[in-house]
């Protein structure tokens, strides 16, 4: 996941919130042992150094997260998939893993009742943006359940959660960009996908290239942080009036920036 965990929470006691805290980092460690592309023996790594047609055994939080990604991929038309693994790290430059000269697309089916997973054609998956916001999702479960923590702030750069209120008994806010923040409602989130740090790096899942003329960067808000980092980059690929379409039928809404100096614009307000 390879970004900075920053948590805010408000509680009384200063001592229960520092071991709330630890509590979720040790959470978070788990989560990525689980979901990394770049950790050796972690779930996705089992998965994608297997050959085609072996069957093993998952673990619930993958196996959720996976689900989550596959439905994320059928609402935003395909141009978001973790199967594209190849493709991603390709367009990344990433050849941490072994260079990638014929990429593939990854396939698997799930048995979610019984937690097993087939692999059923080569390639890579990568959970990447779905799984950082996962991981701050069950963050979000945790401080509520067994800390009964009432508000917090969840920052891992791209993902970012709000849980409740601060402790001004207001909302927690984002800032967008220089002179434009936005206020979070209690429980819901914010993803953001963006060229400012990596250039164009943004894949369409459909066609296994760099998205020519990204915007500069793109948010979406959601009540899951999983969901809405995911569709943060799927905003970047999709045309705005597709956006659109989808943030009305399923609730989410969106902002644009269309480039580094230009101002932030909601596509559904």
């Amino acid at each position: 996941m390879n970004s900075p965990l920053r948590l805010s929470i408000c509680h009384a006691s200063e001592s229960y919130a520092y071991s709330a805290a630890m509590d979720c980092f040790a959470r978070l460690d788990y989560i990525e042992g689980l979901l990394s592309l770049y950790i050796p023996h972690s779930e996705t790594d089992i998965l994608n150094s297997s050959r085609v047609g072996r069957v093993f055994k998952l673990a619930g939080e993958t196996a959720e997260c996976l689900v989550l990604a596959c439905n994320i991929s059928a609402i935003t038309d395909g141009a978001v998939d973790v199967c594209m693994g190849d493709f991603f790290l390709r367009n990344k430059g990433d050849s941490s893993l072994g260079a990638i000269e014929n990429p593939s697309r990854a396939g698997f089916e799930i048995d979610v009742e019984n937690y097993l997973i087939k692999k059923t054609a080569p390639g890579r998956v990568d959970l990447g943006a779905i799984g950082k916001g996962y991981g701050v999702d069950e963050l979000a479960k945790l401080l509520r359940n067994p800390w009964k923590i009432g508000g917090a702030f969840i920052s891992f750069t791209s993902s970012i959660y709000a849980l409740g209120k601060n402790s001004d008994g207001k909302c927690w806010s984002v800032n967008l960009s220089d002179d434009f923040s936005v206020e979070l409602p209690p429980n819901s989130s914010v993803g953001c996908s963006g060229t400012a740090v990596q250039g164009n790096h943004i894949c369409d899942a459909r066609t296994g290239k760099a998205v020519e003329n990204p915007p500069f960067r793109v948010w979406a808000f959601a009540e899951s942080a999983a969901v809405s980092d995911a569709l943060s980059t799927a905003f970047m690929i999709l045309p705005r009036e597709r956006v659109g379409e989808i943030c009305r039928q399923y609730g989410f809404r969106s902002a644009i920036q269309v480039s580094e100096n230009s101002p932030v614009e909601w596509i559904v307000g």
